[in-house]
């Protein structure tokens, strides 16, 4: 797609809005692309299901994403795969820095639901609405496959995602199994 950029800017008496529509076509073209791309990439992340310790999980993608300081509790050991659960972090941390903007503030936090281990990810940024948290999670129907990919991964591992507004912005709630009995419909998908 570079290729084609450059060249439609290359042409001589082409008229300049139309060369900025040919650009601007091209390099959407592009993210779609690398969106598709990092998708297949995350698909083949999905392992063996195992013990994973979520909060090493969370500083790998954290080191990944060179997001701010967090603020996370403590987190109980699940059931799933080390690096399925680190992209599902690394795509909410990236999703959660790009909204907050200036000064991003993110909070983890989670609480056990039964066999379910409840991971809440929220940033500082403008929040959802409704209808916006809804497709957050579909491909490119807010803008990119980041939570796409997270929904995925999620569901692979035998656990759920979804979106909500928090008090100062966006929440991420990640639910995931934390034993056997809670994954036993994993191998059904």
């Amino acid at each position: 797609m570079g290729a084609v950029t450059n060249y439609v800017r290359l042409l001589e008496g082409l008229d300049p809005d139309v060369a900025e529509g040919l650009t601007g076509a091209a390099e959407r073209s592009q993210k779609v692309l690398e969106g598709a791309t990092r998708w297949l990439d995350a698909m083949d992340l999905v392992g063996p299901l195992g013990a994973v310790d979520p909060g090493a999980a969370l500083r790998r993608a954290h080191e990944a994403v060179g997001a701010p300081d967090l603020q996370a509790a403590p987190l109980p050991t699940v059931r799933g795969c080390a690096d399925a659960l680190a992209q599902v972090f690394e795509e909410v941390l990236r999703n959660a820095v790009e909204a907050a903007e200036a000064q991003p503030v993110i909070r983890v936090t989670a609480q056990l639901a039964g066999d379910l281990l409840v991971i809440c990810v929220a940033d500082n940024g403008p929040g959802w609405t409704e209808e916006e948290a809804e497709r957050a999670f579909r491909p490119f129907k807010s803008g990119g496959v980041g939570l796409a990919i997270v929904a995925s991964l999620m569901r692979a591992m035998g656990g759920t995602s979804r979106g909500a507004s928090a008090d100062e912005g966006a929440a991420v709630y990640l639910s995931i199994p934390t034993s056997e009995a809670g994954i036993m419909g994993a191998e059904d998908r």
